[in-house]
């Protein structure tokens, strides 16, 4: 069990849904030599991202780890619950 309180103030919390603009999320498949299949990858695209705006983006790679999956950080990672 976990308990939590959250104070609001002027800034808002992390965990709060704020009022910018959103990516999305995409899920891709790609073919991995190592294990000699495809395999399912999920993809985050910042706002604006493909409207004929030529950029550099950072990349942030995230593993799943033991007994998770592809979308445990889509699904839970903003959740403070």
């Amino acid at each position: 069990m976990q308990h939590m309180v959250e104070v609001p103030g002027v800034l808002p919390l992390l965990t709060e849904q704020q009022s910018v603009p959103h990516g999305a999320i995409h899920r891709m498949m790609y073919h991995s030599k190592a294990v000699g299949h495809d395999r399912a990858v999920m993809v985050y695209t910042p706002p604006g991202y493909g409207a004929k705006v030529v950029a550099k983006y950072p990349v942030l790679c995230i593993a799943d780890g033991y007994c998770d999956v592809k979308t445990v950080w889509n699904n839970c990672g903003r959740d403070a619950r």
